[in-house]
């Protein structure tokens, strides 16, 4: 089992939130820790049964590995995707883009006229790929990478 929670929307008493680093994904692996010793505890299964995942900021920041396919998915968005390239190349990487109310990766996709989450993110995912977001987003990778070195049963 695993899970994909954003850090960004995460409910104040989860397991791990006050993880004191500033760091996203520093922040994210002390989360996933301490989730997975609770999940362990309470449902009383084995530890390897269990991979946590928590996506430093949100599904939206896998957008921001390459934020030239926006404007190839809709010519209207190639101003509002300079001013998206402009905040990944002000991170460390796609999983760095600032958390702030006005500034985290959702918020940031609302400037493209008539963006839709759920149909235009994923038609921007799939021309990103996988391979992309894995390169330019490490925890996505390590996770993708955990779950694919999984034993194949039966």
């Amino acid at each position: 089992m695993t899970t994909f929670f954003d850090l960004y929307g995460l409910p104040s008493d989860f397991p791990g939130l006050g993880a004191s680093s500033s760091d996203p994904l520093e922040r994210a692996a002390a989360i996933e820790e301490e989730l997975h010793e609770e999940v362990v505890l309470v449902a009383q299964r084995r530890p390897d049964r269990f991979l946590p995942h928590i996506q430093p900021y949100e599904f939206e920041a896998l957008l921001f590995s390459d934020t030239s396919h926006f404007a190839r998915e809709r010519p209207e968005w190639e101003q509002p995707a300079e001013e998206l390239a402009a905040a990944r190349r002000g991170a460390a990487s796609p999983e760095h883009i600032n958390d702030g109310p006005d500034t985290h990766p959702s918020a940031r996709l609302r400037q493209l006229p008539g963006y839709h989450k759920v149909r235009d993110g994923t038609a921007v995912a799939e021309r990103i790929g996988l391979g992309c977001m894995r390169r330019e987003c490490a925890h996505f990778g390590e996770w993708l990478t955990r779950l694919e070195s999984l034993p194949v049963l039966g």
